[in-house]
């Protein structure tokens, strides 16, 4: 016993065990306080830092009222929506475009001819025509769930299956 208690006090003595580091924060923290302590922490990063930047940018959220930055906010949307990115493909700008309204991919197939394809709906039910769908060929075989609810395509993206009866002019 007396050797396992002095291998656990070496342990703690050891400036690379975790305890020891732990302990020594939050002394540095007791020591300088909370806030010196985050200053001093924030000034030795580089600006370019994100983690700077996003700290930077919540501390300035505060000299703004409510309404000051509702107009903020609606400024950077019309931007995204009326401004050209030339690095931002077109499916890109389609995506920021319907960002808000939860467009998602589903499967239209006909039950009758076993004929399908890929539509987006929004969180509306909605079709968007002019949403980015995957072509047939990228994403390869589309295997279907016996419910015929589910389809897996061959990279395992699963999509919900919306099935449909054709009506001929014979009837």
């Amino acid at each position: 016993l007396k050797i396992k208690q002095d291998g656990k006090k070496a342990n703690v003595d050891d400036e690379k065990s975790v305890d020891y580091l732990a302990s020594k924060y939050f002394q540095n923290v007791l020591k300088y306080g909370r806030s010196r302590f985050i200053n001093d922490l924030m000034e030795n990063r580089d600006d370019d830092d994100i983690d700077d930047l996003v700290e930077r940018i919540e501390r300035s959220k505060l000299d703004y009222s409510e309404d000051e930055m509702e107009r903020i906010q609606d400024y950077i949307e019309h931007r995204l929506e009326t401004e050209g990115n030339p690095f931002r493909s077109e499916a890109g700008s389609k995506y920021i475009q319907y960002e808000n309204r939860g467009v998602k991919i589903y499967i239209k197939r006909c039950v009758d001819t076993n004929e399908w394809e890929f539509i987006a709906l929004d969180r509306d039910n909605q079709q968007v025509f002019d949403y980015p769908v995957p072509r047939k060929k990228d994403v390869g075989k589309v295997k279907f769930s016996e419910d015929g609810k589910y389809a897996t395509d061959e990279r395992g993206r699963m999509y919900k299956v919306i099935e449909y009866y054709s009506f001929s002019e014979d009837e």
